[in-house]
């Protein structure tokens, strides 16, 4: 069975716990859209009963796809379908983008450039292979450490534009891009030869499978009418590019995220997926989430501010129904030590060590490097 025998007649159970904000988007008209979800306003909920209201339309389940960036998010949302749908979820596919596109190379493996049987080495295999050819081409991995080689090479594999050419000017003959550059290919050969894919082949493999064949890419746009993508403010070039693949012509996208929480670009991420979405994929709809569910009435205000100043941001009006809790207090230390001795301070005069233990406290820093002001201080 590939869907639901029967949905109850309106209202359904699965829209009566939705905000207003909440149920426009979950049951928006067939084509493009982008959810705004601000910070914790319960946008893995809205997907999930997207997918629901999907299915209750008669969209049968093989023909769903939902994208996800993390195995924690793909087992959440796998864990609540199930219990909403039981055995209709059978056949929905629902998974990272990484496990999709190993998915479909395994069953495309008589065209996909990957070896048949192949396996997905873990960065540890990975990095063992980039210094056994770092060192057959002579290069010093003191000067070119083999992690930074290891992840130029990844983005070239996911950073590339359209044209296939990598973003920015040419790279210095002695830098890092320009070396990695250089061991790019005898690194995918050895790795080959072992067997393996890594994890930026499971994203770049598939879109150079569709671009070199155009009847398994229509075979896919056959068969999956919704494509869902969580977190899309984190999706990277390759990434971007395989959705409108496989959208094909009808775009039917329902892409969820905020570009205030994009973090990741130094790993590739591109957030101006997220701000040019109209623009790719025409006609759509966008909703904004922006009730605030998680944060009380200061912190969200305080976030707010911050985010204020961003250039170019997409807007948003967060609001909580939660109780204004205590003040957020922020100070400015003139050295790393002086901003240690303060946050210690600040701290035990909290009742940490006191009314609570030490254990129970935790200090969030951006880099690694801030760490040695506060261990010392402690």
């Amino acid at each position: 069975m590939n869907q639901p025998e029967s949905f109850p007649e309106a209202p359904p159970a699965y829209l009566d716990d939705l905000n207003p904000q909440q149920l426009e988007a979950v049951t928006a008209p067939p084509g493009p859209a982008l959810v705004l979800a601000g910070a914790g306003s319960g946008k893995t909920r809205v997907i999930v009963r997207r997918i629901i209201h999907l299915l209750s339309q008669g969209t049968p389940a093989s023909g769903v796809l939902a994208l996800t960036f993390t195995n924690k998010a793909a087992g959440e949302m796998k864990a609540r379908l199930s219990s909403a749908l039981g055995a209709a979820l059978r056949g929905l596919w629902v998974g990272t983008f990484h496990a999709t596109g190993a998915r479909i190379l395994r069953a495309e493996r008589d065209l996909a450039d990957a070896p048949p049987d192949f396996t997905v080495m873990s960065r540890g295999e990975c990095l063992t292979l980039i210094k056994r050819v770092m060192k057959k081409e002579g290069i010093n991995p003191e000067r070119y450490p083999p992690r930074d080689i290891l992840e130029r090479i990844g983005r070239m594999k996911t950073a590339r534009t359209p044209g296939g050419k990598e973003p920015g000017g040419e790279p210095f003959a002695h830098s890092v891009e320009a070396v990695a550059g250089r061991l790019a290919k005898p690194y995918e050969k050895i790795l080959r030869a072992s067997g393996g894919l890594d994890f930026d082949d499971l994203l770049a493999l598939p879109l150079r499978l569709f671009r070199r064949h155009p009847d398994v890419l229509a075979r896919y746009h056959e068969q999956f009418t919704e494509i869902l993508v969580d977190e899309y403010q984190d999706t990277n070039a390759v990434q971007n590019q395989m959705v409108r693949l496989m959208s094909g012509i009808n775009n039917r996208v329902f892409a969820v995220g905020d570009d205030d929480q994009s973090i990741y670009r130094w790993r590739g991420a591109v957030v101006e997926n997220i701000h040019r979405f109209e623009t790719e994929f025409q006609g759509a709809r966008i909703y904004r989430l922006e009730e605030n569910y998680r944060c009380s009435g200061r912190i969200l205000s305080a976030a707010a501010g911050v985010m204020r100043q961003a250039n170019g941001r997409r807007k948003k009006r967060l609001f909580t129904n939660n109780p204004t809790g205590e003040p957020v207090v922020y100070f400015s230390g003139a050295d790393p030590q002086v901003e240690a001795q303060m946050i210690f301070q600040r701290m035990a005069k909290a009742g940490a060590g006191d009314a609570y233990p030490w254990g129970e406290v935790a200090v969030f820093y951006r880099t690694n490097t801030q760490s040695r002001a506060l261990e010392e201080e402690a």
